[in-house]
């Protein structure tokens, strides 16, 4: 999703990030791990543990580290980053 080092997060930021980070990492891998669901599926189950996942760590950025985010999100989840900010377009 998004580096600390990328971010400028401070020794407490990341403390508080790691959990958020590892608890999405493990819901998303067994996701990934369930063969009985499609990959539409598993990207639709996936979506709302991404998007809780940025709205708990936006609660802990600072402007500057939120428009990083936005940017590095942008760059690997484009598709993503547009339904996070309320876009309706569809590819």
């Amino acid at each position: 999703m998004f580096t600390s080092k990328r971010l400028g997060l401070t020794e407490a930021q990341q403390a508080k990030v790691r959990p958020i980070i590892q608890e999405m990492d493990n819901a998303v891998q067994k996701i990934a791990q369930d063969d009985a669901l499609s990959h539409e599926e598993k990207l639709e189950k996936v979506r709302p543990l991404r998007q809780k996942a940025d709205k708990d760590l936006r609660k802990m950025l600072n402007d500057d580290q939120k428009a990083k985010l936005d940017q590095l999100e942008h760059q690997s989840h484009p598709d993503l980053h547009d339904e996070l900010n309320g876009a309706t377009s569809h590819h």
